[in-house]
């Protein structure tokens, strides 16, 4: 045979044979939720130059220490005769150097299915490349629908400003998903609406930048597949590093220097001179060119939200020339500083900040006299500063720097084409022609003014990007390994992967139960019947149960849901019959669950909802897991909702809105990409009838296998067959194989060696065929009437292994953060909270809880009190932190008081204790009881009883019952018989106008003649249903087989009110 071994596409000489074992497997059967690639055990490669200088650059071998790079991995290719084996990468093992300093290199090799994990291994999400194409112009018009259009966007821009039509599965698509930013639930703006990416979006992308290629084979599960879309919040709108960037600047060294009072744009005497912009005319930093330093001015190129700060120091210099009391002479000077905003919409020139202030010249001689470096708020014989108007920097703390000017704003919404200035004037200010007085004699001169130390920038507030914007959709990229993002789809779906074998790199994905086609590869002769055919059956697993979840969450909902549930919503658990194993076999992936809701609002508007909860009961954005949605297009609402716009036209009320969930329609859908039911909807039915499915992701995907792998009847089945290189290529895993009058499923290929005549050892299914998952609908008819008494509320009952669910509230709190149901209940207080499955609950109170299936709750004037799941008939008066763990119960002032229409009377006999009763043989007799013996208790007796057994006679009496009530019946008496193996009966004799018994059998006393048999351990129950058993002398009667005595302890009467 001959082998041919390619690294990197050089043909390493083989002086020897690989001598390869190869295993591949389409899944592990015990663990149904693994993908395996093929792989060879250790193989040797051995020396050549080629090796050398293959291996020594991509492993970075040194060859001195035979040390190397193990993290890295090389393309291989091995060949057999011709005929493609294996193709996938090479990972170095060992390097081991031989007695004639030669080497060898010990290498594993890997199929293609593991070199693709390989290359995305240790890859982001956000690392695709091509998604930039999608950044779009954030517009309302960008995010209207077409009905016609499966409810996709009208378009979509590529390539922007290009624009393409919409598809299924391309791009981007807006769906109305309730992030928190939305107010009333009724009023959506452009930038509360978030961008979603379709899956298939970045699946592919994942596919095309590993240098892999996939196609589905499974037409409905391409088309379902196209349809699930990754949502984004609104906080993805968020401006990046590089988005701000070209924002923003900063600018220094300002230049102005006035030309004196002889130049008339500048200090003129009287009036003051024209805005002048001060030119800040070094740029520190403006990616965006943004600011020019020859006019001074920055101009806006994106809509946002700015900061603004322009500081500089004002420094000025008088020089007077007469010398009339040049000691006393003075002057003055008037300065206004002004940062200006430009309105390019309207053309207005507003003021956002401004200072005056007047700077007093005291000459002490003639000569110039000009500003310090740091003045002082009076410097003698320079001037002092006078503020008229503004605060500037450090004037609060001694006016350190009083010529320092600080101006700014913040939050200020501005357009594209919108201009930040700051301009200066200034006046000599004096009323004669002359600059400089002293007693009412005026002096000539002039002054300057220079600004030379300061700076102008800007900053953006980093709030959600503004209508008219350019959107960059890599923003949407959700954190998440490209390898759990791929697991993520596979697990769900239960997607078999298998390597084209006409088609280098290429793989044909489908669901497990259409993975496999009906064509038929022939084993007869090649299946080795001398080394035997084993038949194990595939039931004898070791799990107990199989868990399919999502991963938790933290929002509000998903919050809620598991410490309601204590699981996932949307979880499955399957239990199956295996007495050898208590495991749990868990499939988990990496996305979360996102539960539907309504608002509250009173439409029939169901919207995915990942928010959370403030501190007073609102609903505000949270950050959350990734997750996947089903888009399922436009869908009606009762209720109008507004598309609001805030800069670009009125409000468009929309009839319809874009809907994505876990189901595709949230009152009549057909499919739900949960693993299972949940077990409560977050929103009624008010408005339309609610009908859930379990054609669900466990139900459709997975539960065949699981049935089938868990029948008894199923079978592993291990056989050795003369296996060729190239039937181990072109044998798929799609087909079905048939040999020993039967056909299989092939699942395990083990140790193949093409280059021996061994046989190899395959592992083969022969599964029971199980028929298809047919959906079922469940509608939740919202009357109160559970589907199934065991179960509280609407829904409740049981569909194969699954709850129906309950129908349930709003998602969110109700008015002042109560949390309850109308169907539950009355609230009057603030942050109570009642379960959906509570019933008949009153509160008047704050912070109260009453958990599930609770009922008949009453809490007065109560706070902080727990009542915990399934209590019955609780009233709490003017009672505060109590925590109810038992039922018929009623605390007052926090004292518990037991209710008084329940109780017990227990009544012991004394006249049977001695001689005991004499039983005739086959006589029925009645069993006395006085009611004077030391246990007779009556303290706990229901409040409106006053006996309920009449001890002259030993008759029941519940004449003072009501009808409706119960009683729960211990009787305590020993039989004595007089032979053995004695038949004893028992029974109550109800005689009133007509007569009924109600009889039992004991087991027969077949101890012995003489011995005591005690019976005291069981108990009955006789309800109150009419007036003949209310007002009734209900006798108790004992008959023998043979004659004995009894002795009576007595009988002990609980009372159940209705």
């Amino acid at each position: 045979m001959r082998e041919q071994l390619f690294i990197k596409g050089v043909e390493i000489p083989l002086s020897k044979s690989l001598n390869p074992s190869i295993t591949k497997e389409i899944a592990d059967i015990k663990d149904p939720k693994s993908r395996k690639s093929e792989y060879t055990k250790s193989v040797t490669i051995p020396n050549s130059k080629e090796a050398a200088k293959v291996l020594g650059m991509i492993f970075e071998i040194n060859t001195v220490s035979s040390s190397f790079n193990p993290t890295v991995k090389a393309d291989v290719l091995y060949l057999v005769d011709g005929a493609e084996v294996l193709n996938g990468y090479l990972q170095l093992k060992e390097v081991v150097k031989t007695n004639n300093y030669d080497v060898e290199y010990k290498a594993v090799l890997f199929g293609s299915f593991a070199n693709f994990f390989k290359e995305i291994e240790g890859k982001r999400l956000d690392e695709i490349t091509g998604l930039e194409i999608y950044d779009h112009l954030l517009t309302r018009e960008i995010q209207n629908w077409s009905s016609g259009n499966d409810g996709e966007p009208y378009q979509i821009f590529e390539n922007y400003p290009t624009i393409i039509p919409a598809e299924l599965g391309k791009g981007y698509i807006y769906a109305l998903v309730d992030y928190g930013f939305s107010s009333d639930g009724t009023t959506f703006n452009v930038t509360d609406i978030g961008c979603s990416i379709y899956a298939q979006e970045y699946w592919n992308r994942i596919w095309a930048d590993s240098g892999f290629t996939y196609e589905f084979t499974d037409t409905d599960f391409t088309n379902h597949f196209k349809r699930l879309i990754v949502p984004a919040s609104p906080q993805s709108f968020l401006l990046d590093s590089s988005e701000i960037a070209l924002r923003v600047f900063g600018a220094n060294t300002p230049l102005l220097t006035s030309t004196g009072t002889i130049t008339s744009n500048n200090l003129t005497k009287g009036s003051f001179s024209a805005n002048d912009i001060i030119k800040f005319s070094n740029e520190l930093y403006d990616d965006g060119g943004t600011y020019n330093p020859s006019n001074g001015t920055w101009t806006c190129n994106a809509s946002g939200v700015y900061n603004f700060q322009s500081t500089f120091a004002v420094f000025a210099t008088f020089k007077p020339t007469d010398t009339i009391n040049p000691v006393t002479l003075v002057g003055y000077i008037v300065f206004k500083g002004k940062l200006m905003f430009y309105d390019a919409s309207t053309g207005l020139e507003t003021v956002q900040e401004e200072y005056e202030f007047r700077i007093q010249f005291q000459g002490a001689a003639v000569g110039n006299r000009t500003t310090a470096a740091t003045p002082t708020e009076s410097d003698t014989n320079y001037y002092v500063i006078e503020y008229i108007m503004g605060v500037p920097f450090a004037a609060t703390t001694g006016k350190s720097q009083p010529n320092l000017i600080q101006m700014g704003f913040t939050d200020k919404v501005m357009s594209s084409g919108d201009k930040v200035y700051t301009v200066w004037s200034a006046n000599f200010d004096t009323d004669s022609s002359d600059y400089f007085e002293y007693g009412g004699v005026y002096s000539g001169g002039e002054a300057d003014i220079t600004i030379e130390v300061g700076s102008f920038s800007n900053k953006v507030s980093n709030v959600p990007a503004l209508e008219g914007n350019i959107f960059k959709v890599n923003k949407c990229i959700p954190n998440v390994s490209q390898t759990d993002f791929i697991q993520n789809y596979v697990k769900e779906y239960n997607l078999y992967l298998e390597q084209d074998p006409n088609k280098t790199k290429h793989f044909l994905i489908a669901p497990r139960d259409s993975f496999y086609n009906n064509d038929v590869i022939d084993l007869t002769g090649k299946v080795s019947i001398d080394k035997g055919i084993v038949y194990k059956p595939v039931g004898a697993l070791d799990a107990k149960k199989y868990l399919y979840k999502h991963k938790d969450d933290k929002d509000y909902l998903n919050d809620k849901y598991l410490n309601t549930w204590q699981e996932t919503y949307g979880q499955r658990e399957i239990d199956v019959v295996n007495e050898f194993s208590n495991k749990v076999k868990k499939t988990e992936v990496s996305a979360s669950p996102t539960p539907l809701a309504d608002n509250g609002t009173g439409n029939n508007r169901v919207l995915s909802t990942i928010v959370q909860v403030d501190e007073l009961g609102q609903k505000v954005s949270t950050s959350s897991n990734w997750r996947t949605l089903y888009y399922g297009g436009l869908k009606d609402n009762d209720q109008v909702w507004k598309h609001k716009s805030v800069d670009f036209g009125a409000d468009i009320s929309q009839t319809q809105y874009p809907y994505a969930g876990h189901f595709d329609d949230p009152f009549n859908p057909t499919l739900d990409i949960n693993f299972g039911l949940v077990r409560e909807v977050y929103y009624t039915d008010l408005y339309h009838p609610i009908t859930v499915t379990d054609n669900n992701l466990y139900n459709k995907y997975h539960s065949k296998l699981i049935r089938e792998i868990t029948d008894r009847d199923s079978k592993i089945v291990e056989a050795f067959v003369n296996m060729s290189p190239s039937n181990f290529k072109e044998w798929s895993f799609r087909n079905l194989y048939y040999f020993d009058n039967a056909y299989f499923r092939l699942n395990k290929i083990s140790s193949f060696n093409p280059t021996s005549n061994k046989l190899t050892k395959c592992e083969f299914l022969k599964l029971k065929e199980v028929s298809p998952f047919e959906p079922t609908l469940i509608g939740l008819d919202g009357d109160g009437v559970p589907f199934n008494p065991d179960y509280g509320g609407d829904g409740g009952g049981v569909i194969g292994q699954e709850y129906v669910p309950l129908l349930g509230i709003s998602q969110s709190p109700n008015q002042d953060n109560n949390n309850y149901r109308s169907a539950s209940g009355s609230v009057s207080g603030e942050n109570n909270l009642i379960s959906i499955d509570a019933h008949n609950v009153k509160i008047q109170g704050d912070n109260n809880k009453v958990f599930s299936k609770a009922n008949g709750i009453t809490l007065e004037n109560s706070s902080g009190n727990t009542i915990n799941a399934g209590l019955q008939n609780v009233t709490l008066i003017n009672t505060d932190g109590v925590t109810v763990t038992e039922s018929n119960v009623t605390y007052v002032n926090g004292i518990i008081k037991y209710d008084g229409s329940n109780g017990f009377m227990d009544y012991n006999d004394t006249s049977t204790t001695q001689q005991g009763l004499q039983i005739q043989s086959n006589t029925w007799t009645d069993i006395p009881n006085d009611g004077l013996g030391v246990d007779t208790n009556k303290a706990y007796k229901p409040q409106h009883v006053t006996e309920l057994l009449d001890v002259t006679t030993g008759y029941l009496d519940f004449s003072d019952l009501n009808i409706g009530d119960a009683v729960v019946i211990r009787n305590d008496f020993i039989i004595r018989p007089g032979s053995n193996n004695v038949k004893a009966e028992f029974r109550y004799v109800v005689a009133n106008s007509t007569t009924y018994y109600l009889h039992k059998t004991f087991p027969r006393l077949d101890s012995g003649a003489g011995v005591d048999y005690e019976i005291n351990l069981s108990t009955d129950y006789i309800y109150i249903g009419n007036e003949q058993t209310k007002t009734a002398a209900i006798q108790m009667q004992i008959r023998l087989s043979s004659s004995g005595r009894l002795y009576n302890t007595g009988t002990a009467i609980q009372v159940i009110a209705k």
